[in-house]
Formats: C-alpha cells, sequence, structure tokens
C-alpha cells in the first residue's frame, strides 16, 4: 500500500512562464462574512445539508474501452471490450455515474446544474480536491457500484481580483459489492454568469485543427526521471466531453469559449488532467502496480487548453534517482515524509550515507547505485542499491520490527522463489527506534499484470507452476504444535465469536475442532498468510518467479493453506465468485503438479490419508473465510456469499471425475 506523496506536476509551457498544477489542495481565496455569497452559500446548506443522494450503476467494460481510446493507451483496453473482474485503474471511476440531466435543464452554458449554489452563483468549475483508496477493495468491470454523493459544506469566497463566489464541498463514495472502494472529495467554485451576448452575436468560429493529441515520455537525465508531455486536440477533448455526457460548452464550442467566456482555447477537463495524472503514476511509479495508491490531493490554479503542450513529472529528490526498475519487491508499511524518521535520517544525503555505510559492513560489498523511489508511505523508507558484486538489494529502514523467522522457513523450504532477508545491525538507529532490513529483488511482474493478454492459458500455467513450487513446502512429518498453537485457537475463537455469520456454521466448526488430533497428523508445510494474484510474481511464460509478503505467514497442516484454491483456479467479480471456463484445468494441474512434485514417502502417506486432506482444505477455506487478527474474528460479505459453494469442494482425488462443487 502507498501514499501518493511525492508532489506530481503539470507545467504548462508558455513563452517563459510556467504555471503549476500541484497536489497541495490550500485555498488561496479569503473568506467574506456578509455578502450575496454567503446568501447563497446558506441557502445551499439549509436546502441539502445532510441529505445523501444515492445512485447505482454497472461499471460495463465498453465505457473503460472508450476512455483508453480516448488517451490513445494502445496496450491498455483498446483491442476490445475488457471482461468483469478486470480492474478500473485509479481515477478512471470519473467516466461513470455520468450528469442524469434533460437539455432544459443544464446552465445556459451547458453545465450539470444538479449541486449548484442558487443563483447568482451559477458557473461552475472543478477547483480541486482528494481521492482516498481502500487497498483493500478495488472498483473491477462488472461490479454493480454504489455512489453516495453529499454536499458537506457551502463557504462564501472572493477571488483575487475581488469578486465574489460560492465554494462548495462534495463528497462522493463508491462502493462495491466488497465494500467502499473509494472517497472522493471535490470542491467546486460557482461564480455569477457572464453578461449574456445578445441573440445571434456569436459569430461561428471556423478553425481547421492542425494538432493531433500526443503523449510523449522524456527522461530528464540530469534530474533522473520521466517527464510526460501532453497534447490534447479539440476533437479528443470532444470525445471525453461525449464520454462523459458533459455538455459544458467551454470544452467542446470553441465560438462560446473564446467569445463569451474569453479563453484562447476550448478547454482541457479537470477529470481528464486528473486521470492524466493517475496514468503517469501508475505508468512511472508503481511498479507495475505492485505499489498501490493511498490518496491525492490536487488543486487547479489556471485552465490547460487544447493544442497546447503541457507535462507531468515528479519533482527530484535530493542527491537521489527516482527511478523504474524492471524488477518488482513488494514495499511494506507509513513514513509519510523524511521528517517522520529521526534526525539521523531526515534526509535524502543522511538516508544514502548510512546505506553506504550498512552495506559495506554488512553485506560485503560496496554500493555502485542507490536508486530511491517515491516516498511509498507504511512503515518503512525503502531504496534499491546495486551491489560492485552485482547483487540488488532493497534496504528499508523502518519504524517497526520485521518478523524475519517467516522468510527463512518459506526460503529453505522452497528456496529462489523467496527473497532472501536479513536485519543490518545499527545500534545507534535502533536506539532511536529505527530497524534496517536487506531484501533480495526478485524478478518477475504480479500475476495480476503478468498474465495480462494470456487468456485461459495463462492461467492455467501459473496454477501448474504454483503447484510445483508449493510442492517443495514440507517442513515436518506432523503439525501437532501448529495446530495446538495456531488452528485451534482460531477455532476456538471463532465458536466464540458473537457474529450473527457464524451460527449456521457452528455444527461444522465443532466437528472439525473434533478433528484435530487426526489433522495434527498431516505433514507441516509452508504456507501464505495471503496468496493471491499480486504476492505472485511470474515471468513471461507465466512461470512462477517469486512469492512475496511473507509478513504474518506461519506454517500449518498439509492443505490447511490451501483453501484459497477457489481463487487461484477462480475469482472473484462482481461481488459474487466467479469459475472461467479454465478453471477446472487449472485447478487440476494445481493439484497434479503438487503431488506430483513432493517425495515419493510423503505422497504415499497422504494418498493413504486423501480424506484427510480433504477435510483441512475444507478447513482452511473455514478459517479464511472467518479470519482472526487482532484477537477479533471477522469476515467479508463476498467469501459469506460463496461459503456455502465453497464447503462443497472436494479436491480431485476425491471426486475423480466428477465436477469440483456439488449443485
Amino acid at each position: 500500500m502507498a501514499l501518493f506523496q511525492h508532489p506530481a506536476r503539470i507545467t504548462r509551457r508558455i513563452l517563459a512562464s510556467q504555471i503549476m498544477m500541484t497536489t497541495s489542495c490550500q485555498a488561496s481565496t479569503r473568506h467574506i462574512h456578509t455578502s450575496a455569497a454567503q446568501t447563497a452559500a446558506s441557502e445551499l446548506l439549509k436546502k441539502v445539508k445532510g441529505q445523501k443522494f444515492v445512485r447505482k450503476q454497472l461499471l460495463d467494460g465498453n465505457q473503460l474501452q472508450k476512455l483508453s481510446l480516448t488517451l490513445g493507451r494502445r496496450s491498455e483496453f483498446c483491442t476490445g471490450e475488457p471482461p468483469d473482474g478486470t480492474y478500473l485503474p485509479y481515477g478512471h471511476h470519473l467516466v461513470y455515474f455520468t450528469p442524469s440531466q434533460f437539455e432544459s435543464e443544464l446552465g445556459a452554458d451547458g453545465s450539470d446544474t444538479t449541486f449548484n449554489s442558487p443563483a447568482p452563483f451559477t458557473r461552475r468549475m472543478w477547483a480541486g480536491g482528494e481521492m482516498l483508496w481502500n487497498p483493500q477493495v478495488q472498483l473491477r468491470i462488472g461490479d454493480r457500484v454504489e455512489e453516495t454523493t453529499e454536499i458537506l459544506d457551502a463557504k462564501a469566497k472572493k477571488s483575487r481580483d475581488g469578486s465574489e463566489m460560492v465554494l462548495v464541498d462534495v463528497e462522493k463514495i463508491f462502493a462495491s459489492p466488497r465494500g467502499v472502494a473509494l472517497t472522493d472529495r471535490r470542491s467546486w467554485i460557482f461564480r455569477q454568469p457572464l453578461p449574456a451576448p445578445p441573440t445571434g452575436s456569436i459569430a461561428p468560429v471556423i478553425t481547421i485543427p492542425t494538432t493531433k493529441s500526443h503523449i510523449q515520455d522524456d527522461t530528464d537525465l540530469k534530474a533522473g526521471y520521466t517527464m510526460r508531455n501532453l497534447v490534447w486536440s479539440p476533437v479528443a477533448l470532444f470525445q471525453f466531453s461525449a464520454l462523459t455526457f458533459n455538455a459544458h460548452m467551454i470544452h467542446f464550442n470553441e465560438s462560446w469559449t473564446r467569445q463569451v467566456e474569453g479563453h484562447p482555447n476550448v478547454v482541457v477537463h479537470g477529470p481528464l488532467n486528473l486521470i492524466n495524472l493517475m496514468n503517469y503514476w501508475r505508468d512511472v511509479h508503481s511498479r507495475d502496480g505492485a505499489i498501490k495508491a493511498k490518496s491525492i490531493a490536487y488543486r487547479a490554479l489556471s485552465p490547460l487548453y487544447a493544442e497546447e503542450e503541457y507535462t507531468i513529472g515528479t519533482e527530484a529528490v535530493e542527491e537521489a534517482t527516482l527511478c523504474t526498475p524492471n524488477t518488482l519487491f513488494y514495499i511494506i508499511p507509513p513514513i509519510i515524509s523524511d521528517n517522520d524518521l529521526p534526525k539521523l535520517l531526515n534526509t535524502p544525503t543522511k538516508q544514502v550515507k548510512r546505506i553506504k555505510n550498512l552495506v559495506s559492513e554488512h553485506l560485503g560489498s560496496a554500493s555502485t547505485r542507490v536508486d530511491r523511489p517515491p516516498m511509498q508511505g507504511m512503515f518503512s523508507r525503502t531504496f534499491f542499491v546495486t551491489l560492485t558484486d552485482k547483487r540488488e538489494v532493497v534496504i528499508q529502514f523502518r519504524t517497526e520490527k520485521l518478523d524475519l523467522d517467516a522468510f527463512r522457513v518459506a526460503k529453505g523450504a522452497l528456496g529462489q522463489v523467496v527473497p532472501d532477508a536479513v536485519a543490518l545491525k545499527d545500534e545507534e538507529l535502533e536506539n532511536e527506534g529505527v530497524w534496517v532490513y536487506s531484501l533480495e529483488r526478485l524478478p518477475g511482474k504480479i500475476w495480476i499484470h503478468g498474465v495480462a493478454g494470456k487468456g485461459a492459458e495463462g492461467r492455467i500455467a501459473v496454477n501448474r507452476s504454483l503447484g510445483r513450487v508449493l510442492s517443495k513446502g514440507w517442513l515436518a512429518n506432523s503439525s501437532g504444535e501448529a495446530v495446538s498453537t495456531k488452528i485451534r485457537p482460531h477455532l476456538e475463537a471463532i465458536l466464540a465469536s458473537p457474529l450473527d455469520e457464524v451460527a449456521a456454521y457452528r455444527p461444522l466448526l465443532q466437528g472439525f475442532l473434533g478433528k484435530l488430533n487426526e489433522i495434527s497428523k498431516l505433514p507441516l508445510w509452508v504456507s501464505h498468510y495471503d496468496l493471491n494474484d499480486v504476492n505472485i510474481l511470474i515471468d513471461e511464460t507465466c512461470e512462477v518467479t517469486g512469492l512475496i509478503d511473507w509478513e504474518l505467514s506461519t506454517p500449518k497442516p498439509f492443505a490447511v493453506g490451501l483453501g484459497r484454491i477457489h481463487t487461484l483456479a477462480g475469482e472473484y467479480t462482481g461481488g459474487e465468485f466467479w469459475m472461467p471456463d479454465e478453471f477446472e484445468v487449472a485447478e487440476r494441474a494445481f493439484w497434479k503438479e503438487l503431488f506430483a512434485g513432493m517425495s515419493q514417502k510423503t505422497r504415499e502417506m497422504l494418498e493413504k490419508n486423501i480424506g484427510l486432506v480433504q477435510d483441512a482444505v475444507i478447513l482452511g477455506t473455514l478459517l479464511n473465510t472467518f479470519f482472526w487478527e487482532d484477537g477479533k474474528v471477522g469476515c467479508g460479505e463476498v467469501p459469506m456469499k460463496a461459503l456455502p459453494k465453497f464447503l462443497t469442494y472436494r479436491i480431485p482425488q476425491i471426486r475423480r471425475d466428477e465436477p469440483p462443487y456439488k449443485e
């Protein structure tokens, strides 16, 4: 999970001046106490304060495809409508939940008037806002999403030229069947309308566009970061207006824009700029999706116009180079800025110097390159380091200790697919509450991105490879200690939970409590706490190259840790469990490789106790559904909906030629 914290900028090149759009959200206007604007703000609040306006919409793939075509992103969704389950990229929700008004209800300039300030403050402009994403819930194509809109506040303001206006703060919450995914807060400025021109006095402006929209990336070698240059044509802006059902004429009617509003050309949409900011961040800094955005705050300072080049970039960091390496590693919990670190580490210069000393002392090799990615948040500050002996490592300054045992146990069994992780002892830093770790960088892309475009064969290949990898997970011939210290307390906590959802499953859970002595006879096996499509790295052939994020993982009896087979061969989409056509082929391939890759002795023992293995899978499914964290039992709406089906699952060795789930 990452906080979008490094300052992104949009710079517009006009003569020698530069106009910035930054990620700050500070008001540049000042309050006034008694005015027509104050009266209008009060009337609006009296009318709608405390009310919530709810709309529901299906996120369809056609809308996302048309947006990709408008943005010119040829590698993303342009060749066909994306299927259900496709993740909606950051900011792309802005082309859904479009205005729903008759033409007669629109403003004189064609703008949406749904949440307008009372007259005379009716000319709306998008001033800024912030978005906060839930890293556990991401919107997907096929989701039935609920948008809840609420007016948070309305204030009278004065602009720099002294004219009155009304600032309205709006909050939109977007909830999928899996929970709240996004909170989108927007600030709108409402000014008085411009004098209406005499009827027929607007002369048509006819210009032949000579510029095509284009996006081009340049690497600033001096600063060490990528700059993105953009130009939007009037045609592209019209497409975006049509896509968002936005009839505001400043975006497509050149005559109105020039002669009434006084702009030199049609105006680039605020939401389009925001989408471009997030696409830049995804492409340059998200490391193929391994780093998740947490929030963005933004403020519009000046309009951008069609056929005018502007640049999106990331501010350089002192004595450190921003980079986007081709390999992935996970970056875990939040240091928001360097100031959150002790004085010993509160500047990039101090951090880089410390790293060079530590790797030389502990890793036996000097560093040839230290790259500092954007601030990622969580409880660590991360650097990517290349050593003179050609090793590449991740160095983390952490304000909480990292449990290395989970890494060591998994590494000992599974080998190179698990990153090496070692502590770099520094007593001075530890006395200040900071611990330093070195972790191996692993190659590959996260499964969800690496499998893109590979269809059914990709899913089958990943499951087959994952079975081979996990077949090496044997740790001991029995698992009595894991059952007594992990499984039994978890089961007892579920049975003692007051959750209403538990009631229907109490007899089954109680039955498993009585079977634990038998289950403890199963071999102890490596188990990943959160095995999913963002913690599995794959190469171009869909072979697994890495399993990451081992924090909180502990060994379990064989197959108890495989209760996630449902969402490895299938997945949740649209709030439902979905079995793709290739589900059974992928699922059978996983189990076949899992048994084929283990030792003959272990395989024969498990085959003799195959009914116990089946029980372990169902037990693991229950434990995954009723999770137990920080002493509390919880459950998710979507897994609960799928649980009755999951409990009918039978592994291939039990069901033979029958389907995996009973009707």
